[in-house]
Order: structure tokens, then C-alpha cells, then sequence
């Protein structure tokens, strides 16, 4: 998908979206396996398409990531 669905702002106060190495939406040029991002539902009201729904795109994901999520492997 070339967006995220932000669902109902009226049911939380804070959402977190996290995006993986493979996501469509995530910026360039961060490293780490797991980029998290937190938008206030006052921030996803503003999202609100012309469906009536909430959702983000890429340029929403420009900015820096809230935490970087890096996965490490250890050897036995």
C-alpha cells in the first residue's frame, strides 16, 4: 500500500505506526530494521482523506522517526 490507515482518532490519543525495511512509505535513509513514528489524534484529524478515513502517506514519514528499532543476531 502507498499509505497507512490511521483508523478512528476519536478511540485513541496517540498512535504509533511502525515500518519495516520493506514499507513503500518509509523515507530513505534510516537505518535499523524498525522505524517508529507517533502522530496525536489531533495530528491524524488532519489526515482526514475525502473517504472519510484517516491515513498518511510517504511525506508524512519524511521526518525523523520517534525510535529506531535495530535487530541484532548473536551467535551461539
Amino acid at each position: 500500500m502507498k499509505n497507512v490507515d490511521l483508523g478512528n482518532p476519536d478511540t485513541y490519543d496517540e498512535i504509533y505506526v511502525v515500518l519495516d525495511q520493506e514499507s513503500v512509505v518509509r523515507a530513505p535513509g534510516y537505518e535499523g530494521d524498525f522505524l517508529v513514528y507517533s502522530f496525536t489524534a489531533d495530528e491524524a484529524r488532519a489526515m482526514k482523506t475525502a473517504g472519510r478515513r484517516y491515513s498518511c502517506g510517504k511525506s508524512h514519514f519524511k521526518k525523523a522517526p520517534r525510535h529506531v528499532i535495530r535487530l541484532e543476531t548473536f551467535a551461539d
